[in-house]
């Protein structure tokens, strides 16, 4: 799992790529939707685009029928596994 920026402003002069840091939970898993809790170490650095911040989870390896669809009666393919979502901007609650 990792962030990654809009705009690619990480190549900016002066980025610090550490504040996009983050811990994860899964608080909720059910075979076709999984919903995961991010805590970020720098909430304010998020999303500071008009366009936001892209949240990647990528999927190594496939020991189960997670990436089996009913439709196509096949697997999907391991391109498919990178799951990404926008990441609105955030607030600190902790400031």
């Amino acid at each position: 799992m990792y962030i990654n920026p809009y705009n690619s402003r990480q190549l900016d002069n002066g980025f610090n790529i550490s504040k996009l840091n983050f811990t994860w939970e899964i608080v909720f898993f059910r075979r076709e939707y999984v919903l995961v809790k991010l805590k970020f170490e720098a909430p304010n650095y998020i999303s500071t685009e008009v366009v936001w911040d892209q949240f990647f989870f990528r999927v190594k390896g496939n020991n189960s029928n997670l990436f089996y669809s009913e439709k196509i009666d096949a697997e999907i393919h391991k391109d498919y596994w990178n799951l990404t979502h926008p990441i609105r901007p955030q607030i600190d609650y902790d400031s």
